[in-house]
């Protein structure tokens, strides 16, 4: 099924998500602009820390051409910026308006939420001039932190969770019309598309139809070749784009359940809230610790059993038998010692930390042991190994070595990194009066993890561990990050 027969089979089947008009106000940031609208616009993002953003491109060529920035006030109604890079003003006044609006948005303690990586997105409007690269505000991608919401809320769902027990075990007969949030479509770590992201959370449509459009030619009657009809449309998209993320933050970051969101307003939805945690990974609950389908061979070898143990297990459970049944309270530390010398044996267990109780898992491999309560075997091994005999405690040779050896052999080893310093290097115009140590502070703000640095005439070089690293530093330095007006900004900003 193609994207556009999607997109009409989703519209006949979901209500469309809307926001009535009341709530908020598009502003279109253009050569038309009015200075009284700039300003008004300025006061307003001046009480505003967290903002929702998005770009679109230009079919024809594709070109970043829009920026839409919603802001997310105290109080409604909110404001949608459109700010169309193809039209903005040629007067010095204007434009030093939307820089100074850009510069208020992209403050160091404001939060800007994404669908996608707003910081890749936004870089070729670097070349604007409208505001420092990189971005100094916190950039959080909501897209990112969608799946582990969604798997975790469905377990607080009545009529979901009875079905996720039947996913887990691979059961066929998963009766799915009784289910109100289905599983997800998606593989583990394959991002989710916005329009299935609003579906499944909040079964509600937005209309995707025009991803791609010709957002150079204008958006407002003065500067447009379009339709007012296609106008119409494509700003509606935009600002449904920004409007549907905003929805999902709120209870991405705060884990709401789908009733809450179901019950929740649209305008607590869209208001301001309080600096929120950035969850690094939402983990849904466990269930009961009851792993069917034991290999019960393998049992009686970890636990040192033999047949007649086993009598006493009822048959009244069929072919399934559960760990309770095969053997009683254990010492946790003999547990493990004893899967370890399987493990050693070249048997196909692996030790994995688990909950409170030991626990054997079929997820990957029905052979596989969960034998860990939690490190403590980790640090017993360290222990053991710390209570050896001296005699049995064999030293490395560096540590065999007398100082001067030592010493030659740092110096060696030294004078060999050093040749190799500046393998994978970056190179960006400095102005002259950057000190070295100014330089190296900013590469540690933006977190480049350099190997070293120095200055090549009109240029500073900077030298990196790896090709992989190199690379996502080229992304992340502007190539105008040493520059005039970047040397007074952060020597007015940090007193250096």
């Amino acid at each position: 099924m193609n994207k556009i027969s999607e997109n009409n089979r989703l519209r006949e089947k979901y209500p469309t998500f809307e926001v009535p008009s009341s709530l908020y106000n598009v502003i279109h940031v253009n050569r038309c602009s009015s200075m009284r609208e700039l300003q008004l616009l300025i006061k307003h993002v001046q009480e505003c820390t967290n903002f929702t953003i998005d770009t679109e491109n230009e079919k024809s060529n594709g070109k970043l051409a829009l920026i839409q920035i919603q802001s997310i006030p105290q109080q409604l109604p909110i404001s949608i910026i459109l700010v169309e890079l193809a039209h903005l003003p040629s007067d010095n006044d204007k434009y030093n308006l939307i820089r100074e609006l850009f510069m208020l948005i992209f403050r160091p303690d404001n939060k800007l939420y994404s669908w996608g990586d707003a910081a890749r997105e936004l870089q070729p409007a670097a070349s604007y001039d409208l505001f420092m690269w990189p971005i100094l505000a916190t950039i959080i991608n909501v897209q990112l932190h969608f799946p582990n919401w969604y798997m975790w809320a469905r377990t607080r769902c009545e009529s979901c969770s009875l079905s996720i027990h039947d996913e887990d075990n691979d059961t066929d007969n998963v009766n799915t019309q009784d289910i109100c949030h289905q599983p997800s479509p998606y593989k583990p770590g394959e991002a989710w598309a916005l329009q299935k992201a609003m579906v499944y959370a909040a079964q509600l449509f937005i209309d995707k139809s025009y991803t791609c459009s010709h957002w150079a030619a204008g958006l407002t009657s003065k500067n447009s070749t379009l339709s007012e009809t296609r106008r119409n449309t494509m700003i509606h998209y935009a600002l449904y784009d920004c409007f549907s993320t905003t929805y999902l933050v709120k209870p991405i970051f705060q884990q709401w359940t789908f009733d809450k969101l179901k019950n929740t307003s649209t305008t607590e939805l869209f208001t301001s809230f309080e600096p929120l945690p950035v969850p690094t990974k939402i983990t849904p609950p466990t269930q009961k610790n009851r792993i069917k389908n034991l290999n019960v061979q393998k049992l009686m070898k970890i636990f040192g059993c033999d047949e007649s143990d086993l009598e006493s297990v009822s048959d009244d459970d069929g072919d399934e038998i559960y760990l309770n049944q095969v053997i009683g309270p254990v010492n946790n530390n003999e547990l493990a010692g004893e899967v370890k010398q399987l493990v050693a044996g070249g048997e196909d267990y692996e030790l994995v930390a688990g909950g409170e109780d030991y626990e054997l898992a079929d997820e990957v491999n029905t052979e596989e042991v969960l034998a860990t309560q939690d490190v403590q075997d980790i640090n017993d091994d360290q222990q053991i190994e710390s209570n050896e005999p001296a005699q049995y405690q064999r030293k490395s040779s560096y540590q065999r070595r007398s100082r001067s050896a030592k010493m030659r052999h740092n110096r060696k080893h030294a004078r060999q990194q050093k040749k190799h310093r500046f393998d994978h290097q970056i190179r960006r115009k400095f102005y002259h009066r950057f000190k070295s140590f100014m330089i190296r502070r900013i590469l540690r703000l933006y977190q480049i993890p350099f190997v070293h640095m120095k200055k090549d005439q009109d240029d500073v070089v900077v030298g990196l561990r790896n090709e992989d690293i190199r690379r996502q530093a080229d992304h992340d330095l502007a190539t105008t990050i040493f520059h005039r007006r970047s040397f007074y900004y952060y020597k007015n900003k940090y007193q250096w």
